[in-house]
């Protein structure tokens, strides 16, 4: 006879969700500061592959940015879970990424990328919003 899986610790539900977000957020900026070629290691004679897109595109600008998004109102029925589109001014400007509630905000909030060249003046300036089911809710964009 098989013996029943062990069920999930209590305590690790007792977590606060933005306790979860703060830690991610934390940690992939780690990620980021720790993982990047530095150009003095570029500049020193190891050869491996891809380096040399590495120093093609070393004085490139991102054709991509980080965006901590907030949903200004939502609809309990539908929630973001990564991958809906952001729309600035009714086009397509990227997509999230991951999403979860905030409790300390009182509603969904996302993080996720702008494409192209953007600029912080076109994102204050924009009018933001996501496509959650095919529903346009308005967003609050900040830059990382």
């Amino acid at each position: 006879m098989l013996s029943p899986a062990p069920s999930p610790s209590p305590a690790l539900f007792l977590i606060p969700f933005d306790f979860c977000i703060t830690a991610i957020i934390r940690f992939s900026l780690f990620v980021q500061r720790t993982t990047r070629f530095s150009p003095r290691f570029l500049s020193q004679n190891y050869d491996f592959v891809g380096k040399q897109a590495l120093l093609d595109g070393q004085h490139q600008q991102s054709k991509k940015r980080l965006v901590h998004i907030a949903l200004q109102e939502h609809d309990d029925n539908n929630y973001p879970w990564g991958g809906e589109p952001i729309l600035r001014n009714g086009s397509l400007a990227g997509s999230t990424t991951s999403a979860c509630y905030s409790f300390k905000l009182g509603r969904p909030a996302c993080l996720g990328y702008l494409l192209g060249e953007v600029q912080d003046a076109a994102v204050q300036d924009g009018r933001f919003e996501i496509d959650i089911a095919g529903n346009l809710f308005p967003v609050s964009v900040s830059l990382h």
